[in-house]
């Protein structure tokens, strides 16, 4: 592998030591594999940290840092892009998972569409790694604007060009810290694209932020309206736009072959 790997994938963990394996594995078995993975261990109190490093001690592409103190999931990722040498940067949660093929796929479509930020569908899987038969449906083309009405890029699935962008970090506040993140990612890009096909897993489970639907409720309007600095009345319709995509668009059930095709 070259000293400048082609992609840098960040990972925040904090406390993930059930989940943390089967992320790092599934990054090991991409079939692209010029990639280097940052992972940044939130001051973790179960054996996170050990797990990474034994991961980075068996493979000299991963990185591990320890933040002195719990510092939350956005510092974790601002300091792994500081960090980060590639030209694309991509996300990953230390409780998710991608399929084998989900780099080379969406590399491959970045070039071939010129485009500097892709995204792509993503299916929900329970805390033992169970599909529940459910993914995330995406747009075609995506811009700040349309992104205000809903998160519909995923951070574990969104790639971005930072030769075109310049690096982009989140506010250092607030819970919802990935869709702020990807909206400021937005402001910097002229042709963001989603692709449609199911290239990752997301884990839903108690202990996840998102799993605590009053508490993203608020932590959204907090990203709209303090951090994007949207007004209040703003703030309000694209909360109410959010949760209608939710319902009626975004999610949808999928039969177990469709899901097994699309692996």
């Amino acid at each position: 592998m070259p000293d400048t790997p082609l992609v840098s994938i960040i990972t925040p963990c904090y406390n993930c030591e059930k989940y943390l394996k089967e992320t790092i594995d599934s990054v090991l078995n991409q079939t692209f594999q010029d990639w280097e993975m940052i992972i940044v261990d939130d001051c973790s109190t179960d054996s996170s940290y050990q797990i990474a490093l034994d991961a980075s001690q068996k493979d000299s592409r991963i990185f591990v840092f320890k933040n002195g103190c719990n510092k939350g999931a956005c510092y974790s990722r601002n300091f792994a892009t500081d960090k980060a040498k590639g030209k694309y940067i991509a996300f990953l949660d230390s409780d998710d998972v991608w399929y084998a093929e989900k780099l080379q796929t969406q590399i491959e479509f970045m070039e071939a569409h010129n485009c500097d930020f892709s995204f792509s569908e993503y299916e929900l899987i329970d805390s033992e790694s169970k599909p529940l038969n459910i993914k995330a449906r995406i747009v075609k083309h995506l811009s700040y604007k349309k992104n205000l009405l809903h998160n519909f890029s995923g951070c574990l699935t969104t790639v971005y060009d930072c030769e075109k962008t310049g690096k982009v970090y989140g506010n250092k506040t607030g819970n919802a810290d990935d869709y702020d993140l990807v909206l400021n990612i937005l402001k910097k890009t002229t042709n963001a694209m989603g692709i449609n096909q199911i290239l990752a897993q997301y884990r839903k489970h108690n202990k996840s932020i998102s799993y605590k639907r009053m508490s993203m409720v608020k932590e959204h309007f907090y990203v709209l309206h303090n951090l994007q600095k949207q007004s209040f009345f703003a703030s309000l319709f694209f909360l109410c736009t959010h949760t209608v995509i939710i319902y009626l668009y975004k999610m949808i059930k999928i039969s177990k072959s469709k899901v097994d095709k699309s692996a």
